[in-house]
């Protein structure tokens, strides 16, 4: 019951599993080279700086290695890739069709639908290689192509985190208790690329094996296994530490960072249990899916003594590890338990270690939940159907019928969530949302591609406060032109990036356009006039009307842009003050 699929029906597998997913996110994949999944408000900044950021890697592996962690934005700022996620490990899926292609919207588009067509078909394979029964395979792999969180709520929003496929293939090799040396080499270097994906994905598989390692050091006979799988641990965190180590870097340079950010709401608590079924919860599957475990559970229980393999009780255990301690993970410092406030024990840490400080949202963690739980469903449907798939090529088919029937019954479950803005997310499939990736008129970025130096594209924000789709249209955009931008927008910023903005917003103030000339190198501004409204746009329309003045020059308008050039020579003026 433990052999391997074979290759061919494998590779059939992943075939199905790609047009599925082409089928649930359609249209989609008629707009790969254009648009953007848009299933929340989040998908118009945080898919656009995805592929900003690859994009950068992609180049700066290609021509420039030491430009790699100088991303082109809050120029000139150093360090720019670190402010944020960068999703290393995203980049070999979205390299190939970017170099080929030049075109990041496609290069990322084909790496989330692949991740997720791959995730599904590892996740078939390890409930496969445990049970022997591919309708096991596909109930586990049905499971996530139907939770809402993947492809309705995070990934598509940030699609590195679509890149998932190891996870199935870490939990597998860390059933083995008394690995061999090659098998925990495996295990290093696929627990070292799924970390490489994202902070948070390193900690949802981290911390697991971590603590795996360390319960089975407890018992004399699993003791060497667990301390080779610490070994494991400590092998991941030495490969993944030369890509992370720029963070490092800015922490250094930026003692309050914490407070650099737009997001500074803190950590919300987590309503128990409802949090874990509510918005952008990975581990909100079917209740489809959590009745089969329930059912299988018990089936299991009563039988596996005297019927399962030694390879299906480990996969059990390690499956609900994982969903257990997805649980854990995803824990807030505070929980609402009864409608009361609790502190919950595994806040104690952030004492000694600044858990909560990096990751600032705990519920993704549930990654590593939803992994387990997916890999539950395949061992609970089989642990129901195992006595039918005995009856022979007749009994198999009824079994993958059946697991037809539990994936039409997940899929047609459709549970909303109503996210923290009041948006209620319904899937509603074969309608896939999608949204206009950001562009750039074909003459304007000529123009731009011909210049040298430093851009700013206004406008930045509104009275003060970063408008998060301008600033990510204006670095996507640059990947076009390639050239720094003055623009920025990451999970965090540069300390002195607010000064920038308050200039850029007074402009076409002399005073100003000094200042930043000054301290930036400033030598282009592209003025979008369509996101522009009253005086602001009054002010830059008259100027465009004289063909520039105070040391900027009109060398371009196309309709609703305006492109001025920055006078070389321009002294900044004895009075020019931050205009805050």
């Amino acid at each position: 019951m433990s052999s391997p699929p074979r290759a061919l029906p494998a590779l059939a597998w992943l075939g199905f599993y790609g047009a599925l997913v082409v089928w649930l996110t359609w249209p989609l994949g008629a707009y790969l080279g254009t648009h953007f999944a848009d299933v929340k408000a989040a998908c118009r900044f945080d898919a656009p700086l995805d592929a900003w950021a690859l994009a950068h890697q992609a180049r700066a592996l290609t021509s420039d290695w030491l430009s790699f962690p100088h991303a082109g934005a809050f120029h000139p700022s150093r360090f720019a890739l670190y402010y944020g996620e960068a999703g290393f490990g995203a980049l070999p899926f979205f390299l190939p069709a970017f170099l080929i292609t030049g075109n990041p919207t496609l290069a990322e588009n084909v790496m989330m639908l692949a991740s997720f067509a791959l995730t599904a078909w590892t996740l078939h394979l390890v409930a496969q290689t445990w049970t022997g029964s591919a309708a096991a395979g596909l109930a586990a792999a049905a499971t996530l192509l139907t939770s809402r969180w993947l492809l309705w709520e995070w990934p598509p929003c940030c699609p590195n985190y679509a890149v998932l496929f190891y996870f199935p293939v870490i939990v597998a090799l860390a059933a083995d208790p008394e690995p061999s040396r090659g098998r925990s080499i495996v295990l290093a270097v696929v627990a070292a690329l799924q970390a490489s994906v994202s902070v948070y994905l390193a900690a949802a598989v981290l911390a697991p094996l971590a603590l795996l390692g360390l319960v089975r050091t407890v018992r004399a006979e699993t003791r060497s296994g667990g301390l080779r799988l610490l070994v494991v641990v400590a092998a991941a965190v030495l490969l993944v530490a030369p890509l992370y180590s720029g963070y490092l870097v800015v922490r250094l340079e930026n003692p309050d960072i914490a407070d650099q950010t737009l997001w500074r709401t803190g950590i919300p608590p987590l309503r128990l249990p409802a949090g874990y079924f509510g918005f952008l919860s990975p581990m909100a599957v079917p209740f489809a899916a959590l009745a089969v475990i329930a059912a299988g559970a018990a089936l299991h229980l009563a039988f596996a003594p005297r019927e399962g393999s030694l390879v299906l009780r480990r996969g059990w255990r390690v499956a609900a590890f994982f969903a257990v301690l997805g649980l854990v993970l995803s824990l807030t410092p505070e929980v609402i338990w009864s409608g009361e406030r609790v502190r919950q024990p595994l806040a104690v840490l952030d004492a000694w270690l600044p858990l909560y400080r990096v990751l600032r949202v705990p519920l993704r963690l549930g990654v590593a939940g939803l992994m387990g739980i997916c890999l539950l469903v395949g061992l609970a449907f089989f642990a129901c159907t195992r006595a039918l798939e005995a009856r022979g090529p007749r009994g198999t088919a009824a079994a993958a019928a059946l697991a037809a029937l539990l994936a039409l019954a997940m899929l047609g479950e459709r549970r909303a969530a109503l996210d923290p803005f009041g948006v209620r997310v319904r899937p509603s499939f074969g309608s896939y949302p999608i949204a206009a990736a950001p562009s750039l008129d074909g003459v304007v970025a000529a123009a731009l591609a011909d210049g040298s130096g430093p851009v700013l594209e206004l406008p930045v924000g509104v009275d003060g406060t970063l408008i998060p789709a301008w600033q990510v249209g204006a670095m996507y955009r640059s990947i076009e032109y390639r050239r720094p931008v003055l623009n920025g927008y990451h999970g965090y910023w540069p300390a002195d990036f607010p000064a920038r903005l308050r200039l850029a917003e007074a402009l076409p103030d002399a005073a100003a356009l000094a200042r930043l000339r000054a301290e930036t190198g400033l030598t282009d501004v592209l003025v979008r006039l369509d996101d522009l409204r009253g005086p602001a746009r009054t002010a830059w329309e008259a100027l465009a009307e004289r063909g520039g003045g105070d040391g900027l020059r009109l060398v371009l308008r196309r309709p609703g842009v305006l492109l001025f050039n920055v006078s070389s020579d321009l002294a900044p003026a004895r009075d020019a003050k931050d205009p805050s």
